[in-house]
């Protein structure tokens, strides 16, 4: 994928999957947060109920710290990557993003990110499929 090295975040289109259906978003590439973030509506949108979730991750923000539900996807798509059973934290940015969402670790860790900004390139690579193991893609750049 070709960058454009003179925007403030790495936007990326992702598509999310649910029990009810799938939803294109988009989201920043984030290497620090260790999870994908969605926002509550999305995760609704998907058939998700955040706030019956178990499970709670601490998210640490530019300004406080707080408590989100995580859910599992059925599936996240980036650059044509598929990856089923991805857990997200659900919780909003503020208003003034300019993206929906964060794509954070929970999917990067599947695959071998290739951040050239020099050549304004970014690339997914030896992505692993949970449930069929490695998955050779071509032409993911």
């Amino acid at each position: 994928m070709r960058l454009d090295p003179n925007l403030p975040v790495i936007p990326l289109r992702v598509v999310l999957g649910g029990p009810s259906g799938e939803i294109e978003v988009e989201m920043a590439l984030d290497t620090g947060a260790t999870y994908a973030m969605v926002p509550w509506d999305i995760s609704q949108k998907l058939g998700y109920d955040p706030a019956v979730s178990r499970e709670r991750a601490k998210l640490v923000t530019a300004s406080t710290t707080e408590i989100a539900p995580l859910i599992t996807l059925d599936y996240m798509e980036v650059l044509g990557v598929r990856i089923p059973g991805i857990q997200v934290a659900c919780h909003d940015l503020p208003p003034t993003s300019k993206v929906q969402g964060l794509l954070g670790l929970s999917y990067l860790k599947n695959c071998n990110l290739s951040l050239r900004y020099k050549d304004s390139q970014l690339e997914l690579e030896d992505c692993w499929n949970l449930t069929a193991g490695p998955m050779k893609e071509e032409g993911l750049t």
